[in-house]
């Protein structure tokens, strides 16, 4: 028989099931980087002293004004941008780095389908404005090509177009 009796057994597990992701994350201070054991749950992320679960240090809400996005040269750091405030985490391997994204994404309002990042998307603007501008050129382009095979096939002896200066 459990010491535990089974409402408090039930409730513990209820606990536990609501874990997405769990881990040792490294996060930026002002003077370095500090390590913190977080927890990821239904809709916030929590970060605890590395010592116990016991009391939550802080709560990160987790919906749709998240941006999750991988950052840094060395591919262990991302950053969790929230209209508040912006999170930098490191984890100690890229898989790592990678599984928590993915959690933290899949977690977003939306998260079922593909998350585009900040950056993504401004490299598709900036994608689609500069295809604009290429078929405006194109465009211009046949436009005076077209003017000049008119020109070219005047009749000899017909008048000069006038340039004004």
């Amino acid at each position: 028989m459990s010491k535990h009796s089974p409402t408090k057994q039930s409730s513990y597990q209820n606990v536990l099931s609501n874990i997405i992701k769990e881990g040792v994350l490294k996060k930026r201070k002002m003077f370095g980087w500090v390590q913190y054991k977080f927890v990821l749950r239904n809709s916030e992320l929590r970060r605890y002293n590395t010592k116990s679960y016991r009391n939550v240090m802080k709560a990160y809400p987790i919906n749709s004004d998240c941006h999750v996005n991988p950052t840094g040269t060395d591919n262990l750091e991302f950053t969790i941008r929230h209209k508040k405030h912006t999170l930098h985490l490191k984890a100690a391997t890229q898989l790592e780095r990678d599984a928590w994204i993915k959690a933290l994404n899949s977690r977003i309002v939306g998260g079922s389908q593909q998350f585009t990042t900040q950056k993504a998307r401004e490299e598709k603007e900036f994608r689609e404005k500069e295809e604009n501008r290429k078929h405006q050129v194109s465009q211009k382009r046949n436009s005076v090509i077209a003017n000049l095979r008119t020109f070219d096939t005047r009749e000899v002896g017909s008048p000069k177009p006038e340039i004004e200066i």
